[in-house]
């Protein structure tokens, strides 16, 4: 009888514990049950766009839908149905038109390129002459002074003079901007027309008294201290471009090195043009001053006015310094107005012999 109730026990509280699980699962099923209808009642009656009459519920009578209301909901899903098809149909013609577009765009020959630069959109003209900038005298001013310069558009050329603490520094700055770099070459000027000047000569500079060999070990010191130099233009030299021994070797061991030349044309009796004709180095000569007699704005304007009278020419060369604040200020004058007029800013690789 003791085996028996214990059994009976033992079976009992396994019901107990069936009946509380189940229990508990009714009442967690019934909680859940009740939280998804609230959520859809609250939905359905804060959906504006499906206004329905409301329907009747009473204790004694299931939830039952009218077939008006059936009605309305079904008019109201094609609405919507039409309405993303539309806006699908509409994304898919607004593509063709784009496709369309650019198809067309590809097909348009624009005369005169438009050029983008530090946010700043000009129109370059095809029919003026390019602009081929460059600054001498680098190597012999500030780092501060210099950063200023190499803000300016990388077609500027910078021409740096060689034997100088911070020349190599300075040009090592000026490749790793993406613009190019000559030796400017110190030569001797002519003392006599000079006279009334106080020249600054370079310590070593070419010169009349040196042998050929001098001459040619001497550039080619200086290729090796610039060697990232592209090419190269005269620092002073009025005497010694005017003397045809001195240039055959200068122009000769640049050209051995595949370097251009530009005659920074001190003097009017310059004989690069003639010795370049004959062994068929790449060359082109300043034609202007920007900074003489003076750096100012006025003075920029008026170089402008100069270029305007040149004709028949590809490539006008300008040439000016670094010394001061007061240029730098004067070439960003100079250069805003030549964009603002349509001319384009080139390289001084980019120069042919056509150029001569």
């Amino acid at each position: 009888m003791a085996k028996k109730s214990t059994k009976t026990k033992t079976k009992k509280k396994k019901h107990n514990k069936v009946s509380s699980l189940s229990l508990s699962m009714l009442i967690i099923s019934f909680i859940c049950i009740t939280i998804v209808v609230i959520y859809f009642i609250f939905q359905y009656k804060n959906i504006d766009e499906f206004k329905l009459k409301p329907i009747d519920i009473s204790s004694d009578k299931k939830e039952t839908r009218t077939p008006e209301i059936d009605s309305q909901v079904k008019e109201k899903v094609i609405e919507l149905v039409e309405s993303a098809e539309a806006t699908i149909e509409t994304d898919t013609q607004v593509d063709v038109i784009e496709e369309t577009k650019t198809s067309v765009d590809e097909e348009i020959v624009i005369s005169e390129p438009i050029i983008r630069d530090k946010a700043k959109m000009y129109v370059v003209n095809p029919n003026l002459p390019k602009i081929c900038i460059i600054i001498d005298d680098f190597g012999t001013i500030t780092n501060t002074l210099f950063d200023r310069f190499n803000s300016l558009d990388t077609e500027v050329n910078f021409a740096i003079l060689p034997g100088h603490e911070k020349s190599r520094i300075q040009m090592n700055k000026a490749v790793e901007a993406g613009r190019e770099v000559l030796i400017h070459i110190p030569m001797e000027p002519d003392i006599q027309d000079n006279s009334d000047k106080k020249l600054n000569l370079e310590t070593i500079t070419i010169n009349s008294s040196m042998t050929d060999f001098e001459i040619k070990d001497q550039i080619e010191t200086w290729m090796f201290e610039l060697f990232l130099a592209g090419g190269a233009n005269n620092h002073m030299g009025s005497k010694a471009t005017s003397d045809e021994r001195i240039m055959k070797i200068v122009l000769g061991t640049l050209m051995q090195n595949d370097m251009y030349f530009v005659d920074s044309y001190t003097n009017s009796k310059s004989v690069v043009s003639k010795v370049a004709n004959e062994i068929g180095i790449k060359t082109i000569k300043r034609d202007i001053f920007l900074d003489v007699p003076e750096s100012s704005k006025a003075n920029a304007r008026k170089k402008i006015e100069e270029i305007k009278k040149i004709k028949n020419q590809d490539v006008v060369v300008v040439i000016t310094h670094c010394h001061s604040d007061i240029k730098y200020r004067q070439l960003i004058h100079f250069i805003d107005r030549l964009k603002d007029q349509g001319y384009r800013l080139i390289p001084a690789s980019s120069i042919t012999l056509s150029n001569l």
